[in-house]
């Protein structure tokens, strides 16, 4: 568990001047672990923290000094595993296609925080904006396939729009569906530090002992 580190960070000295950095990160057979300087303010010496994780998904990680971490299981970032999916497809065409376009991808990154490009769930067939401007234009075939709640933010916007919708589940996603009902997606979380995070289960934290000086 994490409640000896969530102690510190707690406290109201770290919340004065404490903070913590992303010193080293180890992974071997979806098993990691991460070192964690951590200053507790109030003038207390730094210490050294190891938090290990298991089943590990996805993980970006970079080294900052941070001021805390939040770790949750009910994150967009989780979608992907944790969510059944579908495919968003048109039915009907906008009077403004570029508008359209671009109203598209601010909701996308409105509600993934920019955390997910936007292309990542688009008709593969498209590469670029101009592609996706043309799909609209013409007012019929396949927009997107991912997690559901994202295509619902699509397709709120869609219908600002009037461009009518519908759904449809392939082989693909009948397997996703599957797995995201699983026990181990549903066990799932993301741990988010700064502008770091990673995807697993079963976070623990320990400290590690204090060094002593030898004559």
């Amino acid at each position: 568990m994490l409640d000896q580190l969530l102690a510190v960070l707690d406290a109201y000295d770290f919340e004065e001047d404490g903070g913590l950095e992303l010193v080293g990160f180890t992974l071997q057979d979806k098993q990691c672990t991460l070192s964690l300087k951590v200053w507790p303010g109030g003038g207390g010496d730094w210490q050294q923290w190891e938090m290990s994780c298991a089943d590990v998904r996805r993980y970006q990680l970079l080294s900052e000094r941070l001021v805390g971490f939040d770790l949750t299981n009910d994150h967009v970032l989780l979608w992907d595993y944790n969510q059944p999916k579908s495919q968003l497809h048109l039915h009907g065409k906008p009077v403004d296609a570029v508008l359209l376009a671009w109203q598209l991808q601010a909701r996308h990154q409105q509600v993934t925080d920019d955390q997910m490009p936007f292309a990542k769930y688009l008709n593969p067939h498209m590469s670029k904006c101009d592609s996706l401007v043309g799909l609209l234009a013409g007012g019929y075939g396949l927009l997107a396939r991912g997690p559901l709640p994202l295509l619902k933010e699509y397709e709120a916007v869609l219908s600002q729009h009037e461009v009518g919708t519908y759904y449809f589940s392939g082989s693909w996603e009948q397997r996703e569906n599957e797995a995201a009902v699983s026990a181990d997606n549903q066990n799932l979380s993301v741990l988010i530090v700064g502008t770091s995070y990673i995807i697993g289960s079963d976070f623990q934290a320990v400290r590690s002992p204090e060094r002593k000086n030898t004559a």
